[in-house]
């Protein structure tokens, strides 16, 4: 999966920077409300795109905080020279 993708899935904008983890929550919380399968009739189709959001998720969170650390280890490297 890549960022495009799961940014697709998970309704987010694309055109600016990825959103915190916070807003990325929130947009999860959201697509999983109107995905989940007991609200569509426990469906295979519902299954799997409810499956996909949770990837999305999961590969969403890992690559901004993987981000987020290494803008914060770049920094501190900087700062302490």
């Amino acid at each position: 999966m890549d960022v495009k993708t799961a940014c697709k899935l998970l309704n987010i904008n694309t055109h600016h920077n990825l959103p915190t983890l916070v807003g990325l929550k929130k947009k999860y919380y959201a697509q999983c409300l109107h995905a989940h399968p007991d609200k569509n009739g426990n469906s295979s189709e519902s299954n799997v795109q409810f499956q996909q959001i949770n990837d999305a998720y999961s590969f969403l969170q890992t690559h901004i905080q993987t981000n987020a650390n290494a803008h914060y280890s770049h920094y501190t490297n900087q700062k302490s020279k």
